[in-house]
């Protein structure tokens, strides 16, 4: 178990500061050195008096103790994950924790958050358009959910219904969809009465979204930045004078942050009064840590693999939080997922069984994605050939989505949501030959990234510093002025800030980008069941110099 701990006594330097200064106004240094002497023994007996005196005091203010339970990141894995270490995590046994905590502790004095990414990530959240993973929610009965990046991922529509049904549990003051002319904001934080104690809860989404969002269905959204939003938002949380300060944020702590995705700094140094943040889609397990002047801050992880507990004692009197502990509990495999939970979502689990049997094809050899896109990666291969038989490009740009292969023989759809777990549209653009080369030369730099997209369709001589030296297209027709290339809504968007060059490049008028509205799982599908029985072999379409 991973504990942080913050001890917190806010008065007692302060006093004993004045205190020794008004001794020194008293009896200074020109009196006698044995009147001195006796000033410095009298005022350490007062001091030590005083001490003993505030304690009383600190003793007799009365303090309420509760408990934060986090979740965050749990993309609607149920009852394990295995991109956990000992396979176990998911919200079932997350639930069996929570309510173990709930009846130690007092359902009156504990307050359970969780800081989104909940509605996609398995074929559960595919099957359902996020509808599980908002089920979880309601059933496991959250005092306050933020919406992460990843709610958006079914469009813009589909995003404002689960926001729906999460009901006023729902806090997320930087987002606001708009859609048939109208606009929808949703509330940026609330009171929460927790025994004697009020507090605060501010909730805050990722500001990156343009980043990583593009096409029609994401039309309508719109992001402010949380230091933005706090800015608006903060005077009118002061003025109630809460006795704790909370934010919950869809944003995550790093060491270095290269591409500002996220604020937490910056959130920290310009709103100390912020008691404890709760943050999230970094995926990383923070148990507990100063930051700034007081600010504590937690992050449980990913995949229901730990839950984050916070306990907070406040003093209620002078609206304040006088310590902080916290540490995060393993949702191992030997807590059982909880019954009662899994009742409330019966139904969606015997239609996700189903489906994930369901054959789509069947390969003659396994299909590896180990290698590099573009260069030897099988998986890569399938995956572009699909997606410009579906478009009609001459030209690809995609990478694997994941480290999964396939095994030879019948491919079900189970197999198929795990080569491509996201819901990404297909993009086309006309872009030419020097226009290609520059995005192959940036995508270079990321070759040994999950985001590289190597090509498909045209042959690209590379030289070992990283130079592109020459592109021709394999397709006689293809390269003329400019050439059809396909490339997934992710990379459109930026790939999150890595390729900036690519997002200026398509967005000239020339480059007439267009989305296709076909989902990339939807082609790859479409290519196995037209074909029944598949052989890929990789092509080394990019070919690099050796020194």
């Amino acid at each position: 178990m991973v504990t942080g701990a913050l001890p917190h006594c806010p008065r007692v330097p302060e006093l004993l500061s004045r205190l020794l200064a008004r001794g020194r106004d008293v009896f200074p240094s020109t009196l006698d050195v044995r009147l001195s002497a006796f000033s410095v023994r009298f005022f350490l007996a007062l001091a030590v008096c005083c001490l003993v005196l505030l304690g009383g005091w600190a003793s007799a203010t009365e303090t309420v103790e509760l408990l934060i339970l986090q979740t965050t990141d749990v993309h609607t894995f149920l009852d394990s994950s295995d991109e956990l270490e000992d396979g176990g995590g998911g919200w079932l046994r997350l639930a069996t924790l929570i309510r173990r905590k709930e009846q130690e502790f007092g359902r009156d004095r504990t307050l359970l958050v969780d800081c989104g990414d909940s509605c996609q990530g398995t074929l559960a959240a595919t099957l359902s358009q996020g509808q599980v993973g908002i089920d979880m929610i309601r059933a496991i009965d959250y005092d306050v959910w933020v919406p992460g990046n990843h709610e958006l991922d079914f469009g813009v529509r589909r995003c404002a219904e689960l926001c729906t049904g999460a009901g006023d549990r729902l806090l997320c003051g930087n987002l606001t969809l708009t859609l048939d002319g109208k606009l929808r904001r949703f509330p940026a934080w609330r009171m929460v009465q927790r025994g004697k104690a009020r507090v605060a809860v501010i909730g805050a989404t990722a500001s990156y979204l343009s980043q990583w969002l593009w096409g029609r269905e994401m039309e309508g959204h719109e992001v402010e930045p949380a230091v933005a939003m706090l800015t608006r938002v903060m005077p009118e949380v002061l003025r109630e004078k809460p006795d704790m300060i909370i934010l919950a944020i869809h944003q995550g702590w790093l060491e270095a942050d290269r591409r500002q995705v996220n604020e937490i700094n910056p959130i920290v140094e310009r709103f100390p009064e912020i008691d404890l943040i709760l943050g999230g889609h970094t995926h990383r397990m923070r148990p507990g840590m100063k930051l700034g002047v007081k600010t504590w801050y937690v992050q449980a992880g990913m995949h229901g693999g730990h839950l984050g507990e916070i306990t907070a004692t406040v003093d209620v009197e002078h609206h304040e939080v006088v310590d902080i502990t916290s540490h995060l509990v393993p949702a191992a495999r030997d807590v059982a997922p909880d019954a009662s939970t899994a009742q409330a979502i019966s139904t969606w689990q015997k239609r996700i069984l189903e489906f994930s049997r369901q054959t789509l094809g069947k390969l003659e050899s396994e299909i590896a994605a180990t290698g590099k896109p573009g260069e030897d990666c099988g998986t890569s291969e399938l995956l572009c050939q699909a997606i410009t038989e579906a478009t009609g490009a001459q030209v690809a740009l995609h990478g694997k989505l994941t480290e999964v292969g396939l095994r030879a023989g019948p491919v079900t759809e189970e197999d198929l949501f795990y080569l491509v777990p996201f819901e990404n549209n297909l993009a086309t653009a006309m872009l030419t030959t020097p226009e290609l080369t520059e995005i192959v030369g940036e995508q270079w730099t990321a070759r040994e990234t999950l985001s590289y997209n190597g090509i498909w369709g045209a042959t690209v001589k590379v030289s070992a510093e990283g130079k592109v030296l020459d592109l021709q297209a394999a397709a006689k027709s293809a390269i003329s002025e400019r050439t059809l290339v396909v490339l997934n809504s992710y990379v459109v968007a930026g790939a999150g800030g890595r390729y900036p060059r690519l997002r200026e490049i398509l967005r000239r008028p020339e480059a007439q980008l267009r989305d296709t509205g076909i989902n990339s799982r939807d082609a790859v599908r479409d290519f196995l069941k037209k074909r029944g029985t598949v052989r890929i072999e990789p092509r080394a379409w990019l070919v690099r110099e050796k020194r």
